[in-house]
């Protein structure tokens, strides 16, 4: 018997960075130490404390979860990845420990990306604080990529952030 499924739509996934930022009851920088197919573990940089996080895709999205990247994060876009065991990354989260958003240090940035979204990619919308990544100013050519949105992310000053 096959099955097929009709009526599927996709769809982009909008995130207002300022407003994500502001209402993100954890931003902590952590060492990532495991997955599970539900849950992420990492280690708070800071104070050594393990947290446990929850990853939205479980394990539908288990391939992305533990997909490695061998490209430069700074040239290429980043959505629906998931950091490697060992990496060092900024999460964003909320108060039940669903990871909303990531972001790896760039220079006197950090990149931020959603680690959540399928291959359709987020829309990012964003302050003047802000500022498209490189990979969507450059190899973008949708109007949408201007000065306040992003497909792939934005890039944030390190000097801004406030762990919580």
């Amino acid at each position: 018997m096959t099955l097929l499924a009709t009526n599927l739509e996709a769809k982009n996934r909008h995130i207002d960075f300022d407003n994500e930022l502001k209402e993100a009851e954890v931003i902590k920088l952590c060492h990532v130490i495991s997955y599970s197919d539900t849950t992420m573990t990492v280690i708070h940089i800071k104070s050594g404390d393990t947290l446990t996080f929850n990853c939205k895709g479980k394990v539908s999205a288990d391939a992305y979860r533990r997909r490695t990247l061998e490209i430069d994060p700074s040239t290429n876009e980043m959505y629906g990845y998931w950091p490697k065991i060992g990496e060092s990354v900024l999460i964003l989260a909320d108060s039940l420990h669903s990871i909303k958003l990531m972001a790896l240090e760039m220079g006197s940035d950090y990149k931020f990306w959603d680690p959540n979204a399928d291959l359709l990619g987020s829309w990012f919308h964003f302050s003047k604080l802000a500022r498209p990544t490189v990979y969507c100013r450059d190899n973008s050519p949708s109007p949408m990529n201007q000065k306040d949105n992003c497909f792939d992310g934005c890039l944030y000053p390190i000097e801004l952030i406030n762990e919580r």
